[in-house]
């Protein structure tokens, strides 16, 4: 019997402690996900991020959630751009806004908190409850006015929309700053 037989054969007979498993596998790499920057693959430690009263787009922290403070003092968002060619300034386009509710963003920063200084156990409870404010917490909007909950982070929101925007033979590419 090989290696991979005897697995099977244990997960078969501990098949609680094995979904167990599976979704702890999920739950930390979502909250390495969304800690990040979701949204979309980041190329730094940055992101873009809008002011909703100025109407000013800045570069800010990538593992910030949604909404935060601006330079100015105000609300911010984060602020996904695009394009279907390069990322120049020319090239991306606008492809939505990201923010968390209240308590989605206050189980996430609660999880980075607790990945970091606690036992693991506390750390995976956590976690999980970052999960699952983060799958229905976070909302996207394209206009900065109108918000919509998304499918998850990085999920079914805007993605399919904006691929459909580059037409045949382009893909649709991320920019990061």
């Amino acid at each position: 019997m090989g290696m991979v037989d005897s697995f099977r054969d244990w997960a078969n007979r501990n098949s609680a402690v094995a979904t167990i498993a599976a979704v702890a596998v999920l739950v930390v790499a979502l909250v390495i996900l969304v800690s990040s920057g979701s949204g979309g693959p980041q190329a730094s430690g940055d992101a873009y991020f809008y002011d909703v009263e100025t109407g000013e787009t800045f570069i800010g922290d990538a593992t910030a959630i949604p909404p935060i403070q601006s330079p100015d003092g105000n609300e911010a968002v984060r602020a996904h751009y695009y394009s279907c060619t390069e990322c120049t300034e020319e090239a991306r386009f606008l492809g939505y806004y990201e923010k968390y509710t209240p308590e989605a963003k206050k189980a996430i920063e609660e999880a980075q908190q607790a990945s970091s200084s606690s036992s693991p156990e506390q750390s995976s409870e956590a976690e999980m409850k970052a999960y699952e404010a983060s799958m229905s917490g976070m909302l996207y909007s394209k206009d900065g006015e109108n918000w919509q909950q998304s499918q998850g982070p990085g999920g079914a929101g805007p993605q399919q929309e904006l691929q459909e925007k580059c037409g045949d033979g382009q893909r649709l590419k991320y920019c990061a700053p």
